[in-house]
């Protein structure tokens, strides 16, 4: 467990998990008073009420949360509107920084699905979404062998989940009709063995490439 993840000394403005992670300077700077009063309002995990304010306010004395995974699950409640896209990739980004001082390979494979999820989502409304979110695809590709190796460590005898990096950018492959590369992504994710239908994605591309090749 890495710095990031020690319980810091108690501040007596912020507590909550902000408090607990050290996350005082990133929350107040990072930012604004109604910004930060929203996200509170937004953030509702189980077993919370309205108004139970529990990122920044009351004592944490202990969580199975690292910060890299307390964030990334921030992140995920703001997906529902379009102007919240830029709030949930600032918590993105430092859900990454955290998880990179960590070594935190699970919460970092989490924040790049956050992130894609995020920018695919809102691809239409906000310029430059749709790049942002293939390069994110890209990245939670890129160490996919480390967060398969951490899932097996931390779940064993598990099947490995979907990988939302390898989906959604066969989605985008097969929509723009790079069918070559969309049938080597997905041949790649199968022999890593992560969920998915890539026998089904496999099939209709190919026979796509037979109907164009005519």
């Amino acid at each position: 467990m890495g710095l990031l993840n020690q319980q810091p000394e108690s501040n007596p403005q912020i507590g909550g998990y902000i408090g607990y992670f050290g996350l005082n300077g990133w929350w107040l700077s990072t930012f604004t008073a109604s910004e930060r009063e929203y996200i509170e309002d937004t953030f509702r995990p189980l077993g919370t009420e309205p108004g139970q304010g529990i990122l920044a306010e009351g004592k944490i004395a202990s969580t199975s949360f690292t910060a890299g995974s307390l964030l990334g699950n921030l992140a995920g409640w703001f997906k529902k509107r379009p102007e919240d896209l830029d709030l949930g990739i600032r918590i993105v980004t430092k859900t990454e920084e955290c998880a990179l001082a960590d070594e935190d390979i699970l919460s970092l494979h989490f924040a790049y699905q956050e992130r894609i999820q995020l920018n695919y989502r809102w691809r239409k409304e906000n310029g430059g979404a749709l790049d942002a979110a293939i390069s994110a695809c890209q990245q939670q590709i890129a160490i996919s062998p480390r967060a398969a190796d951490a899932f097996r460590s931390e779940y064993p005898g598990q099947a490995l989940p979907m990988h939302t990096g390898y989906e959604q950018l066969a989605i985008v492959l097969e929509k723009q009709g790079r069918l070559d590369e969309a049938l080597t992504l997905c041949r790649e994710a199968m022999a890593r063995r992560w969920a998915g239908t890539w026998e089904d994605r496999i099939a209709r591309a190919t026979r796509r490439v037979r109907k164009k090749s005519r």
